[in-house]
């Protein structure tokens, strides 16, 4: 996983984007002081999301670049 990048936002037609193994994530790994717990929440809801077939949330639009 990639948090912070030398350019941001990462170009569209970076290869990060469709490298397998290679997840952009957007500065989720801040000191804050609950941050493991957020961290783990927002994951835990992505599974459960994407394994119900459901609609994700805070999905990266390509488009802005974010």
């Amino acid at each position: 996983m990639l948090d912070v990048l030398r350019g941001e936002p990462l170009p569209a037609e970076h290869p990060f984007w469709t490298t397998p193994g290679i997840v952009v994530l957007p500065h989720v790994g801040g000191l804050h002081p609950r941050r493991d717990a957020i961290v783990a929440g927002l994951w835990g809801d992505t599974l459960e999301r994407f394994a119900a077939g459901e609609p994700l949330r805070e999905v990266v639009d390509r488009v802005r670049g974010y």
